[in-house]
């Protein structure tokens, strides 16, 4: 999984912040981001999820992860073009 976000605090210091590991259950998504301020969207790129089942290793849906986490949760192919498509259809609507 690879996880990157942005933020500025009060000093207007701007930050990325990205975490990778290996294999990553849905319902480790869950423990993992419960509470936090995800945003317009959870962007999970096809090679988190099972090859044509569209769920992760533990059988957990993206819709599951985001009803759970209160968020919407987005596929996406992980390729350039398959991030930018995403990245342009997410901030489109």
């Amino acid at each position: 999984m690879v996880a990157v976000g942005y933020s500025s605090d009060r000093s207007m210091e701007r930050r990325w912040h990205v975490a990778v590991c290996g294999l990553v259950a849905g319902n480790d998504i869950v423990s993992a981001l419960q509470g936090v301020d995800i945003g317009s969207a959870l962007l999970v790129p096809d090679v988190m999820l099972k090859e044509g089942e569209g769920v992760f290793l533990d059988d957990v849906a993206l819709g599951e992860v985001g009803e759970r986490l209160g968020c919407r949760v987005v596929g996406f192919e992980a390729t350039p073009r398959g991030c930018y498509e995403v990245l342009t259809r997410i901030t489109a609507s």
